[in-house]
């Protein structure tokens, strides 16, 4: 697996398959000599290094743009039910009193 023939390992590159421009490359290519660290990582079930297309990355910004949207309105629902739950104790307490 880890032989070098033409300046190639024979293993595929995943990234080939996915981001075929922005790796340089066609899919079905093989890792080349000079990214033996990334074929080593990757065979070993470790992430390595490729570049993503610009339509990927605005995805991703838009994911943790959901995401935050989504926290701050969960977080704004619960503090809007704490006060107004607080506020009728107190509503409750001051009708109480009198």
């Amino acid at each position: 697996m880890r032989d070098l023939q033409d300046g190639h390992f024979n293993v595929k590159n995943p990234a080939c398959y996915v981001y075929p421009k922005e790796n340089n490359c066609s899919p079905g290519d093989h890792f080349r000599e000079d990214q033996a660290e990334a074929m080593e990582n990757f065979v070993s079930y470790r992430p390595f290094a490729f570049k993503i297309s610009a339509a990927q990355k605005a995805a991703n910004a838009l994911t943790l743009f959901g995401i935050a949207a989504s926290v701050i309105v969960v977080l704004a629902a619960l503090g809007f039910a704490l006060w107004s739950r607080t506020s009728r104790c107190r509503r409750r307490r001051a009708a109480g009193s009198t």
